[in-house]
């Protein structure tokens, strides 16, 4: 961070150091003391206000420049350093610091006049860091979130994205949505705009973590008060492409498919009676499964001897499918 004090003005330096911290923070396991230490280093109290005021600076001058080489060379330290802040966000208490700087808006600035064919990667990272920061945007409804106070035109950049050819675009935008879908007005204008049908379609993606933050998203959709994409879900023949994901999901994924049913399930005609029945039959096959696994676990009094089994997660999805075979029982007899 001293390197950057000191030499804000050298592009390659700032680039080459802003790379080097972007891979030390860059960490799936945040018990990783090696990143911990960077995070520590850089959320000091002068670390963030220095990363937005190298963003401000070089974005400005970036804008302000005409000479390509001058622009390349900014594009690809602005490409590190947003891949940085990204980085730094997926703490919570430095992204609730982040999304509050005014300095975030500059992110929806760079997307709307970069092409994602000829920056991806820098447009990647802008909506990595807005789909991180989108998290404290919607948890935190007391203090200004400026990146965030107008989430329809944040959702109307992000849209295009979705069906991108590109699966971590794909990913990071779905992500967003998730986060976005919970504003009404976003979910106004995603039935408005048939973002609501584009994203279902992403039920039969092969990546399962963009499967889940699809469901995430429609279990928003699903319990949206006006119910504005009730003739969306069904015509998209929803609960058949959920029974479908359903045979091959981990359990997380399980969860969300079952919430998802269940919010389907107080809409009017989405089960036919042959998918109420094998829902039936499968959630009573889950549950006897559950039971069985914990008997065992009791059994050997060691957990450790079952690396497959999530106790919060048995709990969780037993909660939810007890209330969906409660639901289905009423549906059955209607």
């Amino acid at each position: 961070m001293k390197v950057l004090d000191k030499h804000r003005h050298n592009k390659p330096i700032i680039t080459r150091a802003c790379f080097t911290l972007g891979n030390l923070t860059f960490s799936g396991d945040t018990a990783n003391k090696n990143v911990e230490e960077s995070h520590r280093v850089i959320t000091s109290d002068t670390g963030i206000p220095l990363l937005l005021k190298l963003l401000d600076m070089y974005d400005e001058n970036e804008k302000k420049k005409k000479e390509q080489k001058y622009i390349q060379e900014t594009e690809d330290l602005l490409t590190r350093l947003i891949r940085l802040i990204a980085n730094v966000s997926t703490y919570k208490k430095h992204g609730e610091q982040i999304v509050c700087s005014p300095s975030m808006v500059r992110l929806v600035d760079i997307v709307q006049r970069k092409s994602i064919l000829q920056c991806e990667e820098l447009v990647l990272n802008i909506v990595r860091c807005i789909s991180n920061l989108s998290f404290y945007a919607v948890s935190n409804t007391e203090k200004t979130t400026p990146l965030f106070e107008d989430q329809v035109k944040l959702a109307k950049l992000l849209a295009p994205l979705i069906l991108y050819d590109h699966p971590d675009a794909v990913m990071e935008s779905c992500r967003a949505f998730g986060n976005l879908s919970r504003d009404p007005q976003v979910r106004q204008w995603m039935s408005e705009r048939r973002v609501d049908e584009a994203i279902m379609i992403l039920l039969g993606h092969s990546r399962m973590d963009i499967v889940r933050s699809v469901c995430g998203i429609l279990i928003n959709l699903s319990n949206d008060e006006q119910n504005r994409h009730a003739k969306a879900l069904h015509g998209a023949s929803i609960v058949e492409r959920l029974l479908e994901v359903l045979d091959h999901a981990d359990i997380e994924l399980v969860i969300l498919i079952l919430q998802m049913l269940f919010n389907l399930s107080f809409l009017d005609n989405m089960f036919t009676s042959h998918q109420i029945q094998h829902l039936h039959e499968t959630i009573q096959g889950m549950l006897l499964y559950l039971q069985e696994q914990e008997q065992m676990v009791e059994y050997r009094e060691q957990v450790e001897d079952q690396p497959q089994y999530d106790p919060d997660g048995v709990v969780r999805l037993r909660q939810v499918s007890t209330s969906l075979l409660n639901q289905l029982n009423v549906l059955r007899y209607e």
